[in-house]
């Protein structure tokens, strides 16, 4: 049985993420948890900090339309770029479009002085 290391990776500070703010970034390269896509993204959500890797679940391809813009004009929903599927920003549920049902992919998280950190698996 093998055991995977973790570590964990510095992303931002806290207090650079306000409500329904989006920050993409790159995860250390050579972790097996990140399959294809080597970004990811962190949001704030009411307070909670989510982060997912940047890979819709229908076409594999980067959520954002624009650099760091993954919500949709509303700020409500986390928005496909490519073809519109719409997730809860909590879950990561689909909600609406061809990924219903799907989810994005959770990277976890750790918050230390204000700081966040994402679980890179090694």
């Amino acid at each position: 049985m093998s055991h995977e290391a973790k570590s964990w990776q510095f992303v931002c500070a806290i207090d650079h993420l306000s409500h329904a703010q989006c920050l993409e970034f790159e995860l250390s390269a050579g972790s097996e948890s990140v399959d294809e896509s080597h970004n990811g993204f962190v949001l704030n959500w009411h307070g909670e900090i989510f982060a997912y890797l940047n890979s819709c679940p229908h076409t594999k391809v980067s959520m954002n339309w624009a650099p760091n813009q993954f919500f949709d004009i509303e700020n409500q929903m986390l928005q496909c770029g490519l073809h519109g599927a719409l997730f809860e920003p909590a879950s990561g549920l689909c909600i609406h479009g061809p990924c219903l049902g799907q989810s994005l992919r959770r990277i976890p998280l750790k918050l230390e002085n204000a700081q966040i950190f994402a679980e890179i698996s090694q």
